[in-house]
């Protein structure tokens, strides 16, 4: 095969990948449909008229995301948990948490990275020890990151002190105990990198959910990379 040839492939498979990205930028941007399961007039005004990013939807069956006035909690139209405790005035943090987990799932498709719960997708009570592993890394850089049940930017790895480099070959594993609210379904992002991703850790630090997507398309736009999406549902302790 002609050095042409090969270049003319090369530059497809570039234009295929930022395709890919636009594509992902675009499901981020589709709004969230919310449907509000018995809200009261005041908190379907307030969803209404100040959350961005959302359509707040007559029919169940259409949502995303189902919020309860009653309980105050988000649950998926197939009944799983998102966040418990959510206030009206809290849904925005959710909505945008929705947004950001569909885009990293869209690019966790493409370039996948498998990691998940060791104890099973099932949910995980107050006081519960659970382990968050992953497959060996391929590459040695690793950036790990979670999205709280509420919203919240949690950055996890790596914390100072903890070196530069990841073994390649070697899985990253977190052990920890589901102990404080809010409570929900938590997802921790695993990113294998070729090189280090210093700004990423920087603006995660500092990112609401809103911008994590951008984050990760401006960091990960020339890197070889791989991403996976590990979902730990939380819950209260059951009453007794």
């Amino acid at each position: 095969m002609g050095a042409l040839d090969m270049r003319a492939k090369r530059c497809a498979a570039a234009i295929l990948a930022a395709l890919t990205l636009v594509c992902a930028s675009s499901a981020l941007a589709a709004p969230v449909r919310v449907f509000l399961d018995g809200a009261a007039p005041g908190d379907a005004a307030f969803a209404r008229e100040t959350i961005l990013g959302a359509t707040i939807v007559s029919d169940k069956s259409a949502a995303d995301l189902i919020w309860s006035g009653t309980d105050k909690s988000v649950v998926t139209p197939e009944g799983d948990p998102w966040a418990y405790g959510v206030e009206a005035a809290a849904l925005q943090g959710v909505v945008r948490k929705w947004a950001a987990v569909s885009a990293i799932k869209t690019r966790a498709a493409a370039r996948p990275f498998e990691i998940g719960v060791a104890e099973g997708a099932v949910v995980h009570r107050q006081g519960k020890t659970v382990t968050i592993q992953s497959a060996p890394s391929p590459h040695p850089y690793m950036t790990v990151f979670n999205l709280a049940p509420g919203g919240d930017v949690q950055f996890l790895y790596p914390a100072q002190g903890d070196p530069a480099e990841w073994p390649v070959g070697a899985p990253y594993a977190l052990q920890l105990v589901v102990r404080d609210p809010p409570f929900g379904a938590e997802h921790v992002v695993a990113i294998t990198s070729a090189r280090p991703l210093t700004g990423l850790h920087k603006g995660l630090k500092q990112a609401d959910p809103g911008g994590v997507a951008a984050l990760l398309d401006e960091a990960l736009a020339d890197v070889d990379h791989r991403v996976g999406v590990a979902t730990l549902l939380t819950a209260p302790k059951a009453r007794r």
